[in-house]
């Protein structure tokens, strides 16, 4: 096989899993180091905290080196802020999630998903406007793969591939999985 049809076949591989750089020049990906992949679970807004013992948003950090980190910030009702938590992570559970981005053609996915676009009629007249997104809370999840990075942010108005991997994230390093210490 020559150069050319490796550089074509690698492409067209890169091409399918939806790997691309976020800026502007798109650029192939065929691997990283585990070292060079990091995942990110950051939650914020809303507009209230009903919950007596106060509220937190929460910060995971998920390092294809082996480790999850969890950062809690408290608001609402203050609490003090616990100590970033640390615990190892197993590098095929890291595999598993990258995988589900991909599945989820993350890479392909807007910026953002908070609101909805709605027509509306208006006599003779069909407008459109936006819908949602006020008010409530979000998740940026970020997903950096060595030179590659994209953000989004899941607001009201998520599909399921992404809110599936919003809610596995979640499950895997949330406040809930972690034991005291």
């Amino acid at each position: 096989m020559n150069v050319n049809a490796v550089s074509v076949l690698a492409a067209a591989l890169s091409f399918s899993l939806g790997v691309h750089r976020s800026s502007a020049s798109a650029q192939t990906l065929s691997s990283v180091p585990m070292s060079d992949v990091e995942i990110q679970w950051k939650s914020g807004g809303g507009d209230g905290c009903a919950v007596a013992s106060g509220c937190s948003d929460f910060h995971i950090t998920i390092h294809g080196g082996g480790l999850v980190e969890l950062d809690e910030l408290p608001w609402g009702p203050a609490h003090p802020r616990p100590e970033i938590r640390r615990r190892p992570i197993a590098s095929d559970q890291v595999v598993n999630i990258v995988n589900e981005f991909l599945k989820a053609r993350f890479f392909e996915a807007a910026d953002g998903y908070n609101n909805v676009r709605v027509a509306i009629q208006r006599g003779d007249l069909l407008t459109f406007a936006m819908k949602g997104g006020v008010g409530g809370g979000w998740v940026d999840l970020t997903l950096r793969l060595g030179p590659t990075t994209k953000i989004v942010r899941l607001g009201d108005n998520v599909p399921a591939d992404l809110a599936a991997v919003r809610d596995l994230i979640w499950r895997i390093a949330g406040p809930q999985t972690w034991s005291e210490r």
